[in-house]
């Protein structure tokens, strides 16, 4: 098997999960809601969105089929609640004994624990192999192969001979020319940047492929048909999938890449620029599919009709911000100019939802986004475009609702209109509907909030050059471009926004609107950097596996680093590497809390709660340099700066029942890249080393003095012997 050593102590933690829960569905909120933000291996094996990479495909009329590597079983789950008989084989133990408790009460599914290369499959016997983020390490399954694509082919033929006559091979794999590859992020598997880029030179047993290079090994596999869908941001919680045909054929397919932002799992990466302008600008040069993060491959014989497993144009998932009952399926059937919207939960809200049906169809229209058309006009920047625009949305909105009095348009935003190739405006998702009078008013304000909220990085050039400080100055800008004032208003306005967010979101996904209206968009130009902490067991050694990496902005007040772990032992030792680069810093405190699997309640085990605490707990190593004055002020002269802590306390829990979180407040803003400090250094260096020499001089005089002395006393014994 191949067992991630970073992640054993998270699979024994997502093993307790799953046992413990009632609901192990697909869609379990119960499972969703058991993992911090920050455990991205929980969040990958037990999220609902992990099957959004099948859900567009109709299995209808499939009986038997094999997965390869189930992982603890996210996939497996779904395709034994479609019915189907599942045979999913994954080699490392404790994952397969996971996907066993996810699928415990599914009979017809069936968990293998064995290598790949153990195993003889059945020839035309499956009608369909899935293979989900797993083909990428074929030369651990071969490892006799020439090479990684040997590897793959050879698979593929295995694969190929199991299915049945009209059976596929489904495959989701990243893309190692990806976009987010290009914009910094680091490869998924390696945790560095520009390794797939640079062909894994100088790595091996790991490869990811182009596009290109898939339709090569597909043809040396003899696989007589393939088709390709986009998953975006990528194959692991897609939100939304693209078929290659839709792609290639709507000029506007790019606009629903609208505010998906590529992900970096490993590291809180931000690509810092304008995704969505680069997808647009690489679907209208023929070369958005070449750049997608990630693939969905089905291949498969001459006789299959790819029609028919992959019925949709596109399917878009509702953000996982929403409430269970909320999230929605919007899908686009092939040669059908129709919108198809439907629940993944069951539905049971009474709020401001579409009545109470489970799905809204619509017209489809192509064409770009109104919030696309603004952005594109505020960004180049023609603000007098930007302004004609408000105006025509103004008017436009304030008719409809004139001739449609009793048609809720609440849901109206830019965001939600099409603009077709002749100018004409287009609402293509009233999924809410208002059960008050909807004033033109308030949908002006919905519609400047949260294009400035969505949009906040992309516009803060704007906000600069306007000094517009906050959303809610945006918000006043445009109020004032179709002259209604805002100020009576505003309050009524800001209560309602909240009331309709946190009942569709819940308190836990939603900042207060006043708060967000009011927060400062302009800031420093942020200076990140990556801090770490390691931890040690009673044996008192550090290693690589048992260690985590923080990126924070040093530009930001009073930063606070949490890190949060696993450990099978109790943890006797920290260490803590601040930046990767000289500069000053204090520490504020230091804890270290631990709380139960499912408990919301840490309890501090061990804490160093002031700055003279912190001096009088840590050994620095010789990279480091504390102050008396100021105080609590450290210099790293380099990026192997440390401080050790060595810790004392009570801990009678057993470790690998819950999650240990450290908490590092850093005091205000880190100063970086002094090397002046050095100077310190070496002058406190120099200074020793010269007091030193003084005192040695000194004592070498002394005794010179004192050798000096016995000789004149023996000198003087010796007249006296004699005299």
């Amino acid at each position: 098997g191949f067992n991630d050593p970073d992640g054993e102590a998270s699979e024994r933690f997502i093993k307790k999960v799953v046992a413990e829960a009632k609901d192990i569905s697909s869609i379990s909120v119960e499972l969703e809601s058991s993992y911090p933000e920050w455990d991205w291996i929980a969040e990958y094996h037990l999220s609902s969105k992990r099957a959004n990479i099948i859900r567009g495909l109709d299995l209808t009329g499939m009986n038997r089929v094999l997965e390869i590597g189930c992982g603890c079983g996210a996939i497996t789950r779904y395709l034994g609640e479609k019915g189907l008989k599942v045979e999913s084989v994954e080699g490392a133990e404790r994952r397969a004994e996971i996907a066993q408790l996810r699928c415990r009460d599914l009979d017809h599914v069936h968990i293998i624990n064995a290598n790949f290369n153990d195993l003889t499959l059945p020839d035309h016997t499956y009608d369909a192999v899935f293979v989900i983020g797993v083909i990428e390490y074929a030369q651990k399954f071969f490892s006799g192969a020439v090479s990684d694509e040997d590897a793959v082919v050879e698979i593929l033929k295995l694969l190929k001979r199991a299915l049945t006559e009209k059976g596929v091979i489904v495959i989701a794999i990243e893309n190692r020319h990806g976009l987010k590859y290009w914009l910094g992020a680091t490869e998924d598997h390696y945790g560095k940047p520009y390794v797939g880029l640079c062909d894994y030179w100088g790595q091996a047993g790991i490869k990811t492929y182009t596009k290109s290079e898939w339709e090569v090994m597909l043809g040396h596999a003899g696989v007589k048909k393939w088709h390709f869908q986009f998953p975006f941001p990528d194959y692991k919680l897609p939100q939304v999938v693209l078929d290659q045909n839709f792609i290639d054929h709507d000029e506007y397919a790019y606009s629903m890449l609208y505010r998906i932002n590529s992900r970096d799992y490993l590291t809180p990466w931000q690509s810092g620029v304008n995704e969505f302008a680069i997808w647009k600008s690489l679907h209208r040069s023929g070369e958005l599919k070449k750049f997608a993060n990630s693939f969905l491959i089905l291949a498969g014989t001459e006789s299959v009709d790819f029609n028919d497993i992959l019925p949709v144009d596109f399917i878009y998932f509702s953000g996982g911000s929403r409430k269970p009952e909320y999230r929605t399926i919007t899908s686009k059937s092939k040669n059908k100019e129709m919108i198809q919207k439907k629940n993944i939960w069951p539905q049971n809200g009474t709020s401001e939802k579409f009545n109470d049906q489970q799905s809204l169809d619509t017209s489809y229209i192509s064409g770009s986004l109104l919030s696309t058309i603004w952005l594109e006009a505020i960004l180049n920047p023609d603000p007098a475009r930007y302004e004609a625009l408000v105006r025509q949305y103004d008017r436009f909105i304030r008719n409809n609702i004139k001739k449609n009095p009793n048609v809720s348009l609440l849901d109206a935003l830019p965001s939600n209109i099409v603009v077709d190739n002749a100018g004409e405006y287009h609402i293509i998702d009233q999924e809410w509907r208002s059960r008050s009078q909807l004033k033109p008013e308030f949908l002006l304000f919905r519609s400047f909030f949260w294009f400035a909220n969505h949009n906040q990085d992309l516009l803060s050039s704007f906000f600069q050059i306007n000094e517009i400080s906050c959303i809610l100055e945006f918000v006043e800008y445009g109020f004032k471009i179709v002259s209604v004032p805002l100020k009576p208003l505003l309050t009524n306005f800001i209560a309602r926004e909240e009331k309709i967010q946190f009942s569709v979101s819940g308190q836990k996904h939603v900042s207060p609107i006043h708060q967000v209206l009011t927060s400062p968009t302009i800031e420093l130009p942020n200076k990140i950097v990556c801090s770490k902490l390691s931890w040690a067991t009673d044996s008192h050694i550090f290693r690589d596996t048992n260690s985590r990496k923080l990126f924070y902005n040093s530009t930001a007040s009073h930063p606070k680093l949490m890190y949060r772990f696993v450990s099978d032992e109790r943890i006797a030792m920290l260490r803590f590497q601040p930046f990767t680069e000289a500069g000053f810093f204090k520490i504020n405190k230091v804890s270290l809390s631990w709380r139960k699997a499912m408990s919301p309640d840490p309890k501090v085990v061990w804490w160093a709660k002031s700055k003279k605490d912190i001096l009088s707990k840590a050994k620095l190593n010789r990279a480091l340099l504390s102050f008396i004055k100021p105080d609590g002020v450290f210099y790293a002269s380099s990026g192997n700066a440390t401080l050790d802590f060595k810790l004392d306390y009570p801990f009678k829990e057993k470790p690998a029942d819950g999650i240990f979180e450290c908490t590092i407040e850093m005091g205000n803003n880190p100063s970086l890249g002094h090397f002046w400090g050095n100077d310190i250094i070496m002058k406190t260096t120099n200074d020793i080393e010269t007091k030193n020499a003084e005192k040695i001089n000194q004592i070498s005089e002394d005794l010179s003095k004192k050798r000096k002395e016995v000789e004149l006393l023996k000198a003087k014994a010796k007249n006296d012997q004699y005299g």
